[in-house]
């Protein structure tokens, strides 16, 4: 109703409850733009929302929970898609919403990028923490105290 209150037309918005497995990309790729927020970012919905090849206004908090965007945009290489400031937020989503042309490119990017983006491959994601998880073993087998281990890129 709030939304609806400030224009946005009813069939603009589209709300679900949960999805079968096989139906839940495609129902994310119905979005035109993912406008994620700074407080909480949408960490597994967010990157499957970029997987399905929807473009994303995503922010930079100063949280873990408020970072993930930023780090998606990092992992895609995409860093025009991150804000720094409110303003710069709502300048982002309105250009984005006001130039389709540029949402189609966007999205055929991030469609393209499905076989190559770090942030899509899964195989070497499981590679890494499994490497982590033997380097945290070698830690307490060898009788250490927990610390800090750096996964390298």
């Amino acid at each position: 109703a709030e939304a609806v209150a400030l224009g946005v037309r009813q069939p603009r918005l589209a709300f679900s409850f949960r999805f079968p497995e096989k139906d839940y990309i495609a129902f994310r790729s119905l979005a035109d733009l993912m406008v994620d927020n700074r407080a909480y970012n949408g960490h597994t919905t967010g990157a499957d929302t970029l997987w399905a090849g929807v473009p994303a206004v995503l922010t930079a908090g100063r949280h873990l929970a408020g970072r993930a965007g930023a780090t998606f945009a990092s992992a895609l290489g995409t860093s025009s898609m991150v804000t720094t400031s409110l303003r710069a937020y709502e300048d982002s989503v309105f250009d984005l919403g006001s130039n389709p042309p540029r949402l189609t490119r966007m999205r055929r990017r991030l469609l393209d990028m499905r076989g190559t983006a770090p942030l899509f491959d899964l195989e070497r994601l499981a590679q890494g923490q499994h490497r982590l998880a033997v380097a945290m073993w070698g830690v307490f087998a060898a009788g250490n105290l927990p610390m800090h281990i750096i996964a390298a890129r």
